[in-house]
């Protein structure tokens, strides 16, 4: 058994990790959801990369990432999901309180299809839905 991290808000502490994926390259991709930001370690725990979310953010339910590097995070509160790139850049977001189609409340969790479709469980509007968004 490993383990890494610990309570704290330098990089590679973790306050309330609440989500995580392994990308294309083995790291491990964590979703820190009290410290705002998402960081990736090893498989070893080596402290790789961080980057911070935006305070506007709302709280980070889950995460996924894709074959190009590009990391996906679902923003509770807001009812969005955001593409940020292996830096962290937010490169797009989607979504949007709502209940209509490709509008969210409480998104909670993702999955991916073999053809690149995003599937996103929209709690609050009791559904799930199917985004093409290329993996």
């Amino acid at each position: 058994v490993a383990r890494w991290g610990g309570p704290g808000s330098a990089w590679g502490e973790l306050q309330v990790p609440s989500a995580l994926d392994i990308d294309a390259d083995g790291n491990v991709v964590v979703g820190d959801r009290n410290n705002q930001r998402v960081q990736v370690f090893t498989p070893e725990g080596v402290f790789v990369r961080a980057w911070e979310l935006t305070a506007d953010a709302g709280v980070l339910s889950d995460i996924t990432t894709d074959a190009s590097g590009r990391t996906y995070v679902v923003h509770v509160r807001r009812g969005i999901v955001g593409r940020h790139a292996s830096d962290g850049a937010l490169e797009l977001s989607f979504g949007g309180r709502g209940d209509g189609p490709g509008e969210f409340r409480n998104p909670a969790g993702f999955a991916w299809d073999g053809s690149g479709h995003l599937f996103v469980a929209d709690t609050g509007n009791h559904r799930v839905q199917k985004i093409a968004v290329g993996r």
